[in-house]
């Protein structure tokens, strides 16, 4: 994890002179040694091609490596990848989901958002709108407004028993 810290550091220029190469190598070192978090920071380097080759398949293979390594933000990146069929994959709405449950598992807001949506609407799980109400709650922690909308508008609508109208 050290690798990650140090690498963060050398990219912002934050105690130490910048220097992207250097955080670069850092980053793919830390992968190398299986730190889940330097797997998907290249693979957001390759996927925006940002001081690395923008390559969506080389990026898909740290964000798989990542996913492995229990990483919420990885998975959730596969998840959406396969929800949109885009950067190398077939569009596939169980794989989505499948992705998409790891990273809200391991604590990634914006996979919980897109899981909600599928409790919402029944795609693939039974409909259940305390689940997605549940999971719109946790995106909308971290300020994703879109979530924060479908949440109260779950409750406006009379879809939870109980409602929360004041929240």
């Amino acid at each position: 994890h050290g690798c990650v810290i140090f690498a963060r550091m050398l990219q912002k220029g934050e105690l130490v002179s910048q220097d992207i190469a250097r955080a670069l190598k850092y980053y793919k070192d830390g992968c190398d040694i299986n730190e889940g978090e330097a797997c998907y920071a290249m693979g957001v380097g390759h996927d925006k091609g940002e001081h690395l080759e923008k390559n969506p398949k080389t990026a898909l293979e740290y964000y798989r490596k990542g996913c492995d390594l229990l990483n919420g933000p990885s998975c959730g990146e596969l998840g959406f990848r396969y929800l949109q069929g885009t950067g190398g994959v077939i569009k596939n709405s169980q794989e989505a989901l499948r992705y998409l449950q790891d990273g809200c598992k391991l604590g990634h807001h914006m996979s919980c958002a897109s899981l909600g949506d599928f409790y919402a609407e029944g795609n693939l799980v039974e409909k259940d709108f305390n689940k997605a109400l549940e999971l719109f709650e946790t995106a909308c922690d971290i300020a994703h407004l879109p979530s924060c909308v479908k949440a109260g508008q779950l409750i406006v609508d009379g879809l939870i028993e109980d409602a929360n109208y004041f929240k």
